[in-house]
């Protein structure tokens, strides 16, 4: 009863934030390619050997769309539909986690609100990019190597496969999952353990020929750290920034620790063999985009220590409730700003405003500016022109985010700069966003 609840209510909530305005060129590049599948022959295959699951997933509703001409915000609805089942879904996987480490009801319930709410999951949970699909199948690949059942086998071995199929950059973490659990058999059955390295061969030769044709062989790399060091730390894309709950995940890891190691230890070289593969990455940042987009599906395994967290509260002090609930607000805060505005608007005014300004030369990379300076970050972009929006002040030269390191641009750059004005991208606020922009 309590997860059918969670199921619905998690794809009420979602569905209640579809976006007003276009889809991000990643998303609709998906819902292109797509459309274009359900027309030519053994596009499936193809598409899986680059990486292309979530699109194929999301042929039926680009198909729906089609049949039924939809354009706009149905059409946008519509394409959402395989984000939702998947934000739905991770909520209840979320909830039974946390229930089968002995949590009440009411933390587990308070743990999925977390993870879902206070990081930037609730956005993408509405956009067609696979960024839900790559975290559910993540997140399910651990569980099921949590149990000792059989059907457990089967349950790692798939989504180890589409996880991969997801993205091969998930494919250390994938074949890690395997191996332990290939390892946890050999001594016992190794038939079963011959049987999972077995079910988990069709990811690994398609994520071989991603490697081939255009996967991590032929991608263009960055320097590891600058990739590390930009999905973790980086002003602009940090994924601690983003998630100012991880924060509170940190302070009971150490406890996560003493109480089941095994876990902690899990979670943490998963995490880090999605991680370090990414840093690598020319495309680790994934924009445009708020927040680390591809490197997100590891943050139900960094909220893991949540969970002791949140059992540990019924005896806190009053002072570590408090705080608690602080980080969870700055949390959801954060998700407002990313919610109110497409993450296209403020990146191409910063690449208009280091065009105008004659610093076109600071970085190659368009987006590049945002990730390293401080003053040019999302975070600061987005509070800014949500400022402007609440207090319906037009005059946005007054207080831009980069006025201590560039000069005041004329008025010519300014109106190059805004372009159309920036635009709510949340479209159960309906005629009312429409009056205020």
């Amino acid at each position: 009863m309590h997860k059918a609840a969670l199921f619905l209510g998690s794809l009420a909530l979602c569905a209640l934030l579809l976006p007003r305005a276009p889809l991000p060129p990643h998303s609709e590049a998906r819902a292109v390619a797509a459309a274009e599948m359900l027309h030519a022959r053994f596009f499936v295959v193809t598409e899986l050997a680059q990486g292309g699951l979530a699109t194929v997933a999301l042929a039926p509703s680009a198909w729906l769309t089609e049949r039924c001409h939809l354009v706009g915000r149905a059409r946008l609805a519509v394409l959402a539909i395989p984000s939702l089942l998947c934000t739905a879904l991770l909520s209840v996987l979320l909830f039974g986690s946390a229930l089968r480490r002995k949590a009440t009801a009411k933390a587990a319930f308070s743990y999925a609100a977390l993870v879902l709410l206070s990081t930037p999951l609730v956005i993408y949970a509405r956009l067609p990019d696979g960024t839900l699909l790559a975290t559910l199948l993540l997140c399910a690949a651990v569980q099921w190597l949590r149990r000792d059942a059989m059907v457990a086998d089967v349950g790692i071995a798939l989504t180890a496969s589409l996880l991969v199929l997801c993205d091969p950059v998930y494919l250390g973490a994938a074949a890690l999952l395997v191996l332990v659990r290939a390892a946890q058999m050999v001594r016992t059955s190794w038939w079963r353990a011959l049987a999972i390295c077995l079910m988990f061969a069709p990811g690994l030769i398609l994520a071989w020929l991603a490697h081939q044709r255009a996967g991590m062989g032929g991608a263009p790399i960055c320097d590891l750290v600058d990739g590390v060091v930009g999905l973790t730390l980086s002003a602009g894309k940090g994924i601690i920034w983003y998630c100012p709950i991880l924060v509170a995940a940190l302070w009971y890891w150490p406890a996560w620790w003493r109480t089941d190691r095994r876990s902690a230890l899990l979670s943490l070289a998963v995490v880090t063999l999605v991680l370090l593969p990414l840093g690598r990455q020319a495309n680790w940042h994934g924009d445009p985009a708020w927040g680390p987009r591809r490197f997100l599906p590891v943050l139900p395994l960094l909220c893991e220590p949540l969970q002791l967290g949140l059992a540990r509260l019924t005896v806190a002090t009053r002072p570590a409730r408090l705080a608690f609930a602080i980080v969870a607000l700055i949390g959801g805060s954060v998700q407002i700003l990313g919610l109110a505005f497409p993450p296209t608007t403020y990146l191409r005014m910063v690449t208009q405003m280091k065009d105008r300004s004659g610093a076109k030369s600071w970085f190659v990379a368009a987006p590049s500016e945002a990730h390293y300076i401080a003053y040019l970050s999302p975070l600061r972009g987005h509070f800014w022109l949500l400022s402007h929006f609440v207090r319906r002040d037009p005059r946005f030269e007054r207080d831009p985010p980069w006025r201590l390191i560039v000069s005041p641009l004329s008025k010519s750059d300014w109106r190059a700069v805004l372009g159309e004005g920036p635009q709510i991208d949340w479209w159960i606020l309906g005629k009312w966003a429409v009056d205020r922009n």
